[in-house]
């Protein structure tokens, strides 16, 4: 007899139902949604560990793993969920603008990473920064978009650190 999570009939259901592979079992989704995603945050930290420890000195490469990483995090939740589904998920209402910041940033990242940078010139190496800060910014919001009363939360505190009105 079969316990837990993965065993009740609804979660099996709501796994299966619009899943990209709904023929899969709901473990192997479970597995491939785990392996995307700690791929994912290994390659987004690796990257970081590399630059600040010095062994990768280019930002357009660590730019490059960084958001690759961030990538392959995000289309882990396709395994549960299907893309159809994530992508409804994604683009609600109340997280909309997150979304879309993520995208943008994600994908303006490796555009400038891969074709606009010259490591000659100075100011290309503050673009990059700038657009990792932007990234992580974009996806942190987005991330708590699907914690209920994160963002409000988040808002509230922020405000209360920043209040510096005696």
């Amino acid at each position: 007899m079969k316990s837990g999570l993965l065993s009740s009939e609804t979660a099996q259901q709501a796994l299966t139902k619009d899943s990209a592979c709904p023929s899969l079992p709901v473990k192997y989704r479970i597995t491939g949604f785990i392996v995307c995603f700690v791929v994912g945050l290994f390659l987004s930290l690796l990257s970081t560990c590399l630059f600040v420890f010095g062994s990768l000195k280019s930002p357009y490469k660590f730019a490059i793993l960084y958001t690759i990483g961030n990538i392959l995090s995000l289309l882990s939740s396709f395994f549960l969920f299907g893309p159809c589904k994530q992508l409804k998920y994604m683009f609600k209402k109340t997280r909309i603008i997150a979304t879309i910041l993520v995208l943008f940033f994600m994908i303006f990242t490796l555009i400038f990473s891969l074709v606009i940078y010259d490591k000659n010139k100075g100011g290309h190496k503050i673009v990059i920064w700038i657009l990792i800060i932007c990234q992580y910014c974009a996806t942190f919001w987005y991330i708590i978009s699907y914690i209920p009363f994160a963002r409000t939360i988040f808002k509230k505190c922020f405000k209360c650190l920043c209040d510096f009105d005696d």
